[in-house]
């Protein structure tokens, strides 16, 4: 028995003021979309297998459960090579090099470290693989029951790397909650660690993994890395290249590189250090990791001080398919992100960065992606900047080399938040024409910007006066909906430096506001060669911009003060939550600490006040009635918004249901509803009456 009804999510309710929501009328409730979060990129990871053993858990952690031929072998510091078997806990080796011995490649084997142990040891050149991607070989850890410990093994390498593979490579491989430590390179400890001269004492420890070959199916995840020269490094060598390569959950910081030598001389590019470098990876995902302090030391005496060569993530223009999504990345020595090869930009927070992210573009050594590059930047939240030493940067995004959507592309800069510009020199959006290269710029082309929020930055938006050549065409950029609030009184609101093609550009429905109001001298807007005042840009550019202050209820917040809302230790510092989110492990892991939490509560401070140019979105979970007697039923809605769904306009007339014999009805209560703290999504689930006080075959 299965009763048809049609439900109507009413037009009426569930709104932001000035729009109503959208209706939402499927066919029959089998027809019903599934409940969705529009603007989450989803947490990577391996997919669940019901027959498989690779799976992921509820908390989006991958679980390994062992094949049926799957040899584990357990190490730990108190163990023995000589009078123990490694087959059990309550019979380890004490090293990985005799474990090693009994994994066996092209097997689900796993080599397991024991949890809260210090080990002087390393995975150099690591030449075994799994059986398949279904059956991986794991280097993980394990709790001893006679010394439980939630501390992740670590493998304290001195100067030398961490993990390196063949050239040849490896296959399905995971690295799973295993630290690397660089331990004689911990500048933080100097001068214990530094006898004698920190340039001389602090060479070596080049990697914490090396991944340059064919690296293929290799997962790191709950691991953590710090202070080697690159803490991962993934690149072909010859024709062996990575494929299939996530990075996951993990905390990687503290890199560097003496980048200056006894002399105070600097020693360029050659000494660049980088938190994570990939060119030539087939497939790549980043997602929810903390990336910290990476590329740096300390900025004078150390000798290892901010350059423009080092970096939080350096994904470079030979990758392709790449996912950026989750992260906490803060405080590089120049960008969080060069997100060269284009892909997928979400959900991230970036703190203090130089420069937040660049994307398609390059300056200087390398070259552009070849025909260009397109993807998402969406829902992330940059908050702050900084130097490069003593040269103020400040960029939020520096995008470029876009393909057309002709040839595949097409381009969305949506829903990022930009505020708390400390440094007056740079915008939070630039267009940007790349530097040197060898390759031709595809120019900028389909590229939309939207709903995107500037606050309290230099600038806004920057379009650089070559666009517009055959060198550098400019076509079919979009942008509207966005908000540019309290830009620098010293500086235009946009400054569009190149020539205006009415016909290649839509501006629509933006909304402008400087610090100081508009003078003869004061103008807040720049055309190719002349500035323009908000009248003239409106009858020369944008009929439908608006000149208004935002109304906010709590602008500017900042990662301190999310970490003091958790009531985090340290308070209201940015130093403080990075702290804590650099604590995140499997077997520490707190929601609270992750960008999703983050990044909701400081878009919550712009809640309700921001540019409302879409309605709200509604999307239904049901499934057919199929068990006579109940007397109601309840359905779930989840509405979306760009700004804010206001809860109290939820009640039971949002929904109404339709069906055989005339029945309408809408429905009877709410029973829940909870909404996210940015105030965009809620979840509201509703119940609905059946047709005469009970489900039953007469209602078809």
């Amino acid at each position: 028995m299965t009763q048809r009804f049609v439900v109507r999510v009413g037009p009426d309710r569930s709104r932001v003021t000035g729009h109503a929501a959208a209706a939402l009328r499927p066919a029959a409730w089998r027809a019903a979309p599934a409940v969705s979060r529009p603007r989450r990129a989803p947490v990577e990871g391996l997919e669940g297998r019901t027959y498989f053993a690779v799976t992921t858990d509820a908390q989006g952690w991958t679980v390994v459960t062992p094949a049926a031929d799957t040899r584990v072998v357990y190490v730990s510091a108190a163990g023995s090579d000589t009078a123990n078997t490694g087959l059990s806990t309550s019979s380890p080796f004490a090293t990985i090099a005799k474990a090693k011995t009994l994994i066996r490649s092209g097997f689900a084997d796993q080599l397991l470290l024991r949890r809260g142990d210090v080990f002087g040891q390393n995975l150099q050149q690591w030449s075994l693989s799994g059986r398949s991607a279904a059956e991986p070989l794991v280097i993980g850890a394990y709790t001893d029951p006679a010394a439980p410990s939630a501390a992740r093994p670590r493998l304290n390498t001195g100067i030398g790397n961490g993990m390196s593979v063949p050239a040849a490579g490896v296959s399905h491989v995971f690295v799973m909650g295993v630290a690397f430590e660089a331990d004689q390179r911990d500048y933080r400890e100097a001068p214990a660690n530094f006898t004698t001269d920190f340039r001389a004492d602090a060479q070596g420890g080049t990697y914490g993994v090396n991944g340059t070959g064919k690296l293929v199916d290799f997962l790191v995840e709950d691991c953590a890395f710090q202070y080697y020269k690159s803490n991962l490094v993934f690149q072909p060598s010859g024709t062996n290249a990575p494929a299939d390569v996530r990075v996951r959950r993990s905390v990687i910081a503290d890199s560097y590189a003496v980048n200056i030598d006894k002399f105070g001389i600097d020693m360029g590019s050659s000494q660049a250090s980088l938190g994570i470098y990939a060119d030539g990876v087939a497939g790549l995902t980043v997602d929810g990791n903390v990336l910290e302090h990476n590329g740096w030391a300390a900025d004078d005496a150390l000798g290892a001080r901010r350059n423009i060569y080092s970096h939080n993530l350096y994904l470079n223009s030979g990758n392709s398919n790449v996912v950026v999504t989750n992260n906490v990345i803060a405080d590089a020595a120049s960008h969080g992100l060069q997100m060269r090869a284009g892909g997928v930009v979400s959900n991230n927070l970036f703190l203090r960065n130089p420069i937040a992210m660049s994307y398609g573009y390059v300056n200087g050594s390398g070259s552009l992606k070849a025909g260009g590059v397109s993807g998402q930047i969406t829902d992330n939240v940059v908050v702050g900047d900084n130097s490069i030493y003593d040269s103020a940067r400040g960029w939020g995004i520096e995008i470029a080399n876009l393909k057309p959507a002709s040839q595949g592309g097409g381009t969305v800069i949506r829903n990022n938040v930009f505020a708390n510009d400390s440094q007056n020199t740079s915008p939070a959006i630039q267009l940007a024409v790349p530097g040197s290269t060898t390759v031709a710029d595809a120019g900028i082309n389909d590229l939309t910007i939207e709903q995107n929020l500037v606050y309290s930055w230099y600038r806004g938006l920057v379009i650089q006066s070559a666009f517009g050549t055959a060198a550098h065409p400019l076509t079919n950029l979009v942008v509207r909906g966005n908000d540019f609030q309290r830009i620098s009184a010293s500086a235009d609101i946009v400054n569009h430096s190149a020539a205006y093609a009415a016909g290649q550009e839509t501006w629509a429905n933006n909304r402008y506001d400087d610090t100081v109001p508009e003078t003869t001298t004061n103008k807040w807007f720049r055309l190719g060669s002349s500035t323009l005042s908000f009248a003239q840009w409106q009858a020369q550019v944008e009929p439908s911009a608006v000149k208004a202050t935002g109304i906010f209820p709590d602008p500017g917040r900042t990662a301190g003060g999310y970490n003091a809302s958790v009531n985090g230790a340290g308070g209201n510092s940015t130093d403080a939550f990075v702290a804590q989110a650099m604590r995140q492990s499997k077997a520490f892991w707190r929601s609270a600490y992750t960008s999703d939490a983050a990044n909701d509560w400081i878009r919550a401070g712009y809640a309700g006040g921001r540019v409302d140019v879409s309605a709200p979105t509604a999307s239904a979970a049901v499934a057919d009635v199929s068990i006579a007697g109940a007397g109601s039923y309840t359905v779930t809605v989840a509405y979306a918004d760009d700004n804010k769904v206001d809860p109290s306009t939820i009640d039971p007339n949002d929904v109404r249901v339709t069906g055989p014999n005339g029945y309408a009805a809408v429905a009877s209560a709410v029973v829940s509803s909870t909404g996210s703290a940015d105030g965009r999504r809620r979840t509201v689930t509703y119940r609905v009456p059946a047709p005469g006080g009970a489900w039953s075959a007469a209602a078809n």
